[in-house]
């Protein structure tokens, strides 16, 4: 029994670092760390479940999107199938998809900036999101 033992540990031993091989986003990382308020007029689009904005910050601009009436995500804007064109960046399809301005590559914002279509493998990189119903103020960071 001991045998078998050993030689299982040794088989997934093998296995584990190919079975753990992680696809990188590529992109540069920059300091996040901001807080708006939703009462104020640039931010009201975020009052209503399933609407987003974007807003400077990251590396080309985040989207800020509410998920539910006390669940916000925050979305980076740079694409991370071709991030390195300085004009390509995720834009708004509708309220629910934004896409690529060069690849074309598909993002549902609902579903955690899953890749909806286009060459791009990886979702939009995240940032965290904290909610204060009582001061009604997102905070965004990295």
């Amino acid at each position: 029994m001991t045998i078998r033992f050993f030689v299982c540990f040794l088989f997934l031993a093998a296995a584990a670092p190919m079975a753990c091989e992680r696809v990188e986003y590529d992109f540069p990382r920059v300091p996040v760390n901001f807080t708006i308020f939703l009462n104020e007029p640039d931010f009201v689009d975020l009052n209503a479940v399933g609407n987003h904005v974007m807003v400077t910050g990251g590396y080309k601009g985040i989207i800020l999107y509410r998920k539910s009436f006390d669940e916000f995500a925050a979305f980076e804007r740079a694409c991370p199938h071709d991030h390195e064109h300085a004009w390509g960046k995720v834009a708004s399809l509708n309220s629910f998809v934004v896409a690529d301005t060069v690849c074309g590559s598909q993002f549902s914002l609902p579903s955690d900036g899953s890749v909806l279509e286009g060459p791009a493998q990886l979702p939009l990189w995240t940032y965290r999101t904290f909610y204060d119903p009582v001061a009604r103020t997102l905070r965004v960071t990295n």
